[in-house]
This record gives C-alpha cells, structure tokens and sequence, in this order.
C-alpha cells in the first residue's frame, strides 16, 4: 500500500507477504510518503523489503491501534521505520519482526521524524544489528510498554520521555528513567508467553499472571481496554498489550430488541454484503459468498454490541446485523 496526501482508515484488516525490491524508500507493507494512516484492529505480517521497513515505512503520519505488526523483514527497519511528522503505536504487539542491515527488528525512528509516541504496547522477539527492541534518533514519550531486548538511544538525536509503567528485559539501555519504571527484568520475572490467538482479532502475548508486569503500570494513561477491545476492570493496569483477567465483551452487551425474537433470522442483508446464506452454530458464524466462493467466519465472541464484522479470506468483509 502506498499512500502519498491522502487520510485513510483501515479497520479489521489483515495484510500480509507484501514485497518491495528496488525502490528507494522500501516499505514491503504499507509506504506513507506523505499524508495519515490510521490502522485499528489490524495484522501487518510477513511482508519483506530491500530497503527501510519491512512492515511500515513512514514520512508522514501513522497511528497503529489494538493492532499487531509481525513478522517483517527490511533492510533498514523490520516492523516499523519512521522518518515523518508523528507515530503512534497504542495497545499493540510489534513482534518477530527483523532488519538485517542496520537500525532496530522492532521500531526504528529516523533523525528526520518529528516524533513517537508508545503507550501501552509490547514490543518483543525483534532482531536487528543496532537493536532488538528499538533505535531511536528522534524524542520518543512512552509509557506502560514492555521492550523485550535492546534499545538503541542515539545521542545528540534521540530522547526517551518516559511517562512511566515501562518495562526492559534483560536489560537497561532504552534510557527508562521514571521512578516507575522496571529495567534489567529476567525473562523468568516477565513470563511473557508466545504470540498466540489469545482472543479478539489480532494476535498477543499474554503475561502469566505471575509476572511483573501485572498490576504494574501507570493506571492514569491505560486505554480503557487491551488490544484485544476487552475490559481492563480490576482498576490496576498490566504493562503492554494484554491485560491479565480482563474482561471479554459479551455478545449483545446492548441488551436485545423488544418483543418475541420469532422474526430473527440468519440472512445476511444484502446492503451489507454480496448475496450469501448463512447458518449459525453455537459459536461460529459461518458464511458461503456464492460469488467469491471462499468462507467468511465471524467470531461472535470479539464483536461488540449486535453487529459483526465479517471477514474473509480475499479480504471483503462488512457488517452483519441481527434484525428482529
């Protein structure tokens, strides 16, 4: 994707194996020359490039919510590289992403970039030849976030503004210097588990409740929920992505229509998506587009309210309400 003046919104989107060779800028995912993405609820995955980042390359705006960029390899930059006017990485996972010739597997921000800001994100399995974690060479606020390896501050150019609830393993070098930050974690005190499905619609790592990072970050500038939309309820916020014990939204949180549900039916309205039929079972919905052949699946248990997102594997996807 390249977008050069234009504000655009992705939403439950995934987007992988995207490939960039030769062109200066690089950005095998997403290329921002200029202009705003905002991703909210996406995977950026397994996309590669031969020049800066693998995943996002960026000159202008990017904001990336509730969102898990992983598995991307650049030259310069694996996840994310930014060179623009601001960053934002809030409750997500920046994860197994890698850069092989210079800067960070995980974030990288460049001289050029005005800002970052990181807030409630975890950024582990990285690899990269200045840093795992992140370098940074542009003033950087962050807060509440878990930055699993090495950290490269530039001096002269970078600056970490921590806002505190921060967390390094194993060491101490992205520059963490609130009184509530932790630094020097072995990987046995954070007990951060594997990218898995741990529900909602991107992928996290889910801390063991015995971990450090449980109950340990700085409540004032928590996101309501985690990445995966659920609830942080028990009024003391994890540090990173996921939130140990939150709570999952329920299925018609809304409550339902008035009067006998005898009307209620499966079909999918026809405004909403190309002709299908539809069946529901007791926790999947299940769609088959007679145009697209291909499945949609919808989870009802990561959707909010009374209206699903569908999604399928080409890509199409649209709301799907109950009506009574």
């Amino acid at each position: 994707m390249h977008l050069n003046g234009a504000t655009v919104e992705l939403v439950d989107l995934v987007m992988t194996r995207g490939n960039t060779v030769g062109d200066f800028y690089g950005a095998g995912g997403i290329l921002v020359e200029s202009g705003t993405i905002t991703m909210t609820r996406c995977v950026l995955s397994n996309c590669s490039c031969d020049a800066h980042g693998g995943g996002i390359f960026s000159l202008g705006t990017v904001i990336v919510d509730r969102s898990a960029v992983i598995g991307n390899t650049g030259f310069h930059g694996g996840g994310i590289y930014h060179a623009g006017a601001d960053l934002v990485l809030l409750n997500s996972t920046v994860s197994g992403n890698s850069a092989t010739v210079n800067f960070s597997g995980g974030v990288s921000t460049d001289g050029l970039a005005t800002g970052a800001t990181i807030n409630n994100s975890t950024i582990t399995g990285n690899t990269g030849p200045e840093s795992d974690a992140a370098v940074f060479r542009c003033p950087v606020h962050v807060a509440n976030t878990i930055f699993d390896g090495s950290c490269a501050v530039i001096t002269g150019m970078g600056t970490v503004l921590s806002d505190g609830g921060n967390l390094e393993s194993p060491a101490d070098t992205c520059d963490l210097d609130h009184a509530t930050d932790m630094t020097g974690v072995t990987a046995g005190d954070l007990a951060l588990g594997p990218l898995l499905d741990n529900g909602g619609l991107t992928p996290t790592h889910a801390l063991d409740i015995a971990s450090v990072a449980v109950n340990s970050a700085n409540n004032a500038l928590c996101p309501a929920t985690d990445q995966r939309d659920w609830q942080r309820v028990d009024g003391s916020c994890d540090i990173g992505a996921f939130e140990v014990g939150a709570a999952e939204p329920a299925l018609f949180a809304d409550g339902f229509e008035s009067g006998t549900t005898g009307g209620w039916s499966s079909t999918v309205p026809q405004s909403a998506l190309v002709p299908a039929t539809g069946r529901i079972s007791s926790n999947l919905i299940s769609m088959w587009n007679s145009r697209l052949r291909s499945r949609i699946l919808a989870r009802p248990s990561v959707t909010s309210r009374d209206t699903f997102w569908c999604r399928e594997k080409t890509g199409l996807g649209g709301p799907l309400s109950f009506h009574g």
